[in-house]
């Protein structure tokens, strides 16, 4: 879809010529990459509470676990979804493995949660989020993939349980379905998961032909 994405969206690749998405312009300046992009409004915005905590070795612990995020558990989902069935076993197992490491992470930083750091909502979360989501959702439908629902995982699957039902996520996830916020919890969840796995579909059928999945080949 390379070339008819840069004639549907041009404006895009005037921002950003890789024509990756987000893409964050603020005055003069643009930004990519999503990571960058929460960074970036954290600091330019004025929330309270803050969603970087003001102690450095904090701030750290989050840029590590979203330097982890982006080093093996993004990868390894969308391996997983592109690759064909010879490799898919390997790959699972890596998932699994990562996603073991990432609980043991959570525990140490906060046993009780229900945030990663604890009471606070961060950005570790909203970083987290989007890739949890998607692999409990899309995995499971495409390649029979979940996580299993033991000790191991009980502190990651808790956090994904409780984040759901924040406020704040319940609003952005029916904006992107173009929702309301009457709307009810199950159609909500409906509704997600047929627009995620429609999402990926062309990733499940190794079909897609956006940067990302170039990338993960």
């Amino acid at each position: 879809m390379g070339d008819r994405k840069h004639d549907v969206y041009p404006w895009l690749y005037d921002l950003n010529p890789q024509g990756t998405v987000p893409v964050l312009k603020h005055g003069n300046h643009v930004i990519t990459e999503s990571l960058v992009c929460n960074e970036y409004i954290e600091e330019v915005a004025t929330f309270t509470p803050y969603l970087m905590p003001k102690q450095p070795n904090l701030r750290a612990e989050i840029r590590m676990l979203n330097s982890f995020l982006s080093s093996d558990i993004v990868p390894n989902f969308y391996k997983l979804l592109l690759q064909d069935t010879t490799e898919q076993s390997k790959i699972q197992q890596r998932l699994i493995s990562s996603l073991a490491v990432l609980t043991k992470k959570m525990e140490s930083l906060s046993a009780d949660g229900p945030y990663v750091l604890g009471q606070q909502f961060t950005l570790a979360d909203i970083a987290l989020l989007p890739f949890v989501e998607r692999i409990m959702i899309v995995l499971p439908h495409y390649r029979n993939f979940s996580i299993p629902a033991t000790k191991e995982y009980e502190r990651l699957l808790n956090w994904y349980s409780i984040v759901q039902q924040r406020p704040s996520v319940i609003e952005s996830i029916n904006q992107s379905l173009g929702a309301n916020n009457a709307s009810g919890a199950s159609s909500r969840i409906s509704d997600r998961k047929s627009f995620l796995i429609k999402a990926y579909a062309a990733y499940a059928d190794n079909t897609a032909q956006s940067s990302t999945a170039n990338s993960f080949r």
